[in-house]
């Protein structure tokens, strides 16, 4: 274990750096960036759950094959969907879309329940349910951006936070995507010594870098 949390470590600190960074910019600027919605939320949650993913694996249960989070980690899962469709959800303008993402917001963390509960392998249910989630956010993403792109309006990206914002979920998802098609089991992918998981953090930190540059634009346009 120690020789592949070697192989990651050095990416910690830069997601830690940049969630940081935003939930200390939008805290400061918390009036004019209630546009944005509940992303605030979302940011302090995933810095916990990064926290709980660290733990996780360098925990001494990891040794033994036990993994007593994971559980939790399957938690935090449906919370960050949870948190990732209420910000997509706002950000559609298709009355009909809304309603099926609506729909899929309830039965995707009713699944993730449903396997808690009944899944004689936690280990495949998670990784199955990390690669569904993983399309279930890359599609509504590309709604947006069909929405966008058939604006009849002229747009200024300096002006348009959300583009950033769900550019930057699609960009993490998207890079993640590979991960769970890239082994019969998917689950062997995430925990094999491959880098997989310093991919992931790097993904997250290239997320809040999309989130901060979404905050300045913002800004901007409430000054």
């Amino acid at each position: 274990m120690s020789a592949y949390f070697a192989r990651f470590y050095f990416t910690i600190p830069a997601q830690l750096t940049f969630n940081i960074i935003f939930i200390i910019a939008y805290a400061l600027h918390y009036k004019k960036l209630k546009a944005l919605g509940g992303i605030l939320p979302y940011a302090i949650f995933a810095l916990a759950q990064c926290i709980a993913g660290v733990y996780l694996y360098v925990s001494p249960s990891s040794e033994t094959g036990e993994k007593p989070l994971e559980n939790l980690m399957n938690v935090l899962m449906a919370v960050e969907f949870v948190f990732l469709y209420l910000f997509l959800i706002s950000s559609i303008r298709s009355r009909l879309f809304r309603i099926a993402l609506k729909t899929v917001m309830i039965i995707f963390p009713a699944a993730i329940l449903y396997s808690l509960a009944f899944a004689s392998s936690l280990d495949y249910a998670f990784a199955r349910l990390t690669m569904i989630k993983t399309y279930l956010i890359v599609i509504p993403c590309l709604f947006y951006f069909y929405e966008f792109l058939i604006a009849p309006a002229a747009v200024n990206l300096f002006k348009e936070p959300r583009l950033w914002m769900i550019s930057g979920i699609l960009f993490l998802f998207m890079l993640l995507s590979p991960v769970f098609l890239q082994s019969p089991v998917p689950y062997i992918a995430l925990y094999e010594p491959s880098g997989i998981y310093a991919l992931t953090f790097i993904g997250y930190s290239i997320l809040f870098i999309f989130f901060i540059t979404a905050l300045a634009c913002q800004i901007r346009i409430q000054k």
